[in-house]
């Protein structure tokens, strides 16, 4: 498993432990964390240090297809304009016109059937 975060440098640094103090009993996620490998998005790395970037760009790994790992992200800017169209509505309105955007949004990334 892998993940991507971009302050990964960081925020690896113990986390074993951390979780290990946090959830004791939870053993299955002090192995899982073990074996997690991580890396820092393509967009983010680029304002780390050589060591940093040396470390954990994706290109410097074996058998990991390069990624911008910024995805989640870029929902944001999509949805800072679809929020002053929904700010005077409901939470219930709002909720659904956001789910009916984003499927939207989404069905745009798929290639038409023939």
């Amino acid at each position: 498993m892998v993940q991507s975060y971009d302050s990964y440098c960081s925020f690896v640094v113990n986390q074993v432990k951390r979780v290990t103090d946090l959830f004791p009993d939870e053993i299955w996620l002090h192995d899982l964390l073990a074996k997690v490998d991580g890396q820092i998005p393509a967009d983010h790395i680029n304002g780390h240090g050589l060591n940093c970037q040396t470390l954990w760009q994706a290109v410097y790994f074996a058998c990991r297809g390069h990624f911008h790992g910024e995805t989640a992200e870029v929902i944001w800017a999509f949805l800072n304009a679809l929020g002053s169209s929904t700010r005077q509505m409901t939470g219930a309105a709002r909720h659904d016109t956001i789910n009916f955007v984003m499927h939207a949004w989404n069905m745009l990334k798929y290639p038409p059937s023939k």
